[in-house]
């Protein structure tokens, strides 16, 4: 399981926050990760992606400020 915080300022003066608000699961058996939730904020607009109830599967489910949300498509870990 992977928790924690993250934030910082990108080259162009961006600033980000990202909090983990639900565990992130990777298991061995599956190059995604299957469980978890992050909160991610870029200057003033947060949204949210969610990994799953924790069935491998390379899709997550992104929320967008408005409240939109959208599945994406997840790159393998290895």
């Amino acid at each position: 399981e992977i928790t924690g915080t993250s934030s910082g300022e990108g080259r162009l003066g961006n600033t980000f926050n990202a909090e983990i608000t639900d565990a992130l699961v990777k298991r061995l058996s599956c190059p995604w990760l299957v469980d978890g939730a992050i909160n991610i904020t870029i200057n003033a607009y947060s949204g949210s992606l969610d990994y799953g109830d924790g069935t491998c599967d390379k899709f997550a489910t992104a929320t967008l400020p408005n409240g939109n949300q959208f599945e994406i498509k997840l790159h393998k870990w290895w």
